[in-house]
Order: structure tokens, then sequence, then C-alpha cells
């Protein structure tokens, strides 16, 4: 092996908060990565029954599995936390894995997703420096008329417009709502997710209702 390469341990029984602890030896790193299934109280109103959430008891998380693999030293630290929540086997890995299966889709890597309800822009990596000006390589439009390619400078300024429009939309809702000011709250899982959970059932609730009332006339 390599004096530049690394080999990488993922050891899924060690169960710590994240990226915690690097054991470095000669060639080996031994990692912590937290493995902890989501909030068992999540465990009701998760599973979907047509388009309205019942009831289940059934779990959100399996073991990970344990596996090696060997990459730059340098690099290490950083691939870590992205990996350990790739392999998750619960829900917030199936989210991890539906952005980052993007990757894997076309010739270049992706650099941003811009998703509207017809139509999707892919700008594509890697990203170059020219005349100190930045550049994706180019992009993609996927919508209902098919596929478009922008060159770069065309990418560029697209993106400039839709990131313009972007903050129009999200200036304008700060502006009506008060809860816009202030300082990031980090989000308590234990309590935030039930809470989020229970907030998307009552909205649904009357739309079931309705629903259900057509449904017998």
């Amino acid at each position: 092996m390599s004096n530049n390469l690394v080999r990488l341990r993922y050891d899924s029984s060690i169960g710590s908060e994240n990226v915690t602890q690097l054991t470095a030896g000669r060639h080996d790193l031994t990692v912590q990565i937290n493995t902890k299934p989501l909030p068992h109280s999540l465990n009701c109103a998760r599973k979907r029954h047509g388009d309205f959430m019942t009831d289940t008891s059934t779990p959100l998380s399996t073991p990970t599995p344990d596996f090696d693999f060997t990459c730059p030293l340098a690099l290490a630290e950083e691939i870590l936390p992205v990996i350990g929540r790739l392999i998750r086997d619960d829900d917030d890995g199936d989210a991890y894995r539906s952005v980052a299966s993007l990757w894997c889709l076309f010739e270049r890597s992706i650099l941003q997703t811009y998703a509207g309800g017809r139509y999707l822009l892919q700008t594509e990596g890697p990203q170059q420096r020219v005349g100190g000006f930045e550049f994706a390589m180019g992009s993609e439009i996927m919508g209902p008329l098919g596929w478009a390619r922008l060159d770069p400078v065309e990418t560029a300024a697209l993106v400039a417009e839709i990131k313009r429009q972007i903050d129009d939309v999200i200036a304008d809702w700060c502006a009506r709502n008060p809860k816009a000011q202030g300082k990031r709250k980090p989000v308590d899982r234990e309590c935030d997710d039930v809470a989020a959970v229970k907030k998307m059932t009552a909205w649904v609730a009357p739309l079931r209702r309705d629903v259900e009332a057509s449904n017998v006339h």
C-alpha cells in the first residue's frame, strides 16, 4: 500500500455521534460513525397507505454492514461522513441516496440541481475558474419538450437568472413571515420529526375527508 493511501474500516458496532474519532495507525483508520436509527416514536404515521399515512410498527432501521476500502489519506475525513450517511438502512439513508443517485446518471459530475414541477436543470462539473469567473462545464435541461444542452456561458446566464428568482420569492416570503428573523435553531430529531409528521397529518386530514365524502356520493 502506498504512503498516500489509507485502509478504512467502517465499524457499525461503535455507533458514536458522526465522525468523532479517527484513530490513525501506520496505514489504517478505525472509523466511528453514528448509525443510530431514527427515534422510535416515529414508527407511527410513517407507512403510507395510498396518499395518506397510517400507523405502523415496522422498525425504521436495521443493522448497517461493516466494510473495508482504501482512499487517499487526505480525503479520508471528508469522505467518511458521506459514506456513513449513504449506507444507512433507514429513511434518512433513503433520502441521502435519492440525492446521490443523480451523481451516477450522466457522463460528467453534477454541481447543482434546480428542479421545478416540470423542468429540471443540472449543472455539470468539474467547476472551472477562468479570468476570475466561475463556470460549470455546461448543463442539461430536462422537461416536457425533451432535453437541451447548454454551454458554460449559457449555463452561467441561466443559473444567475434562476438565483435571482429564488432570491425574490424567498425575500417576499421572509417579508411576510416574522419567523424568518433570528439565528438557526438546531433540529431536535426526537421531538421535531414527530411534530413535523403531526403537522402533515393535520394538513392532509380535511382533504382526506373531502375525498371520502365525494366517494360516498
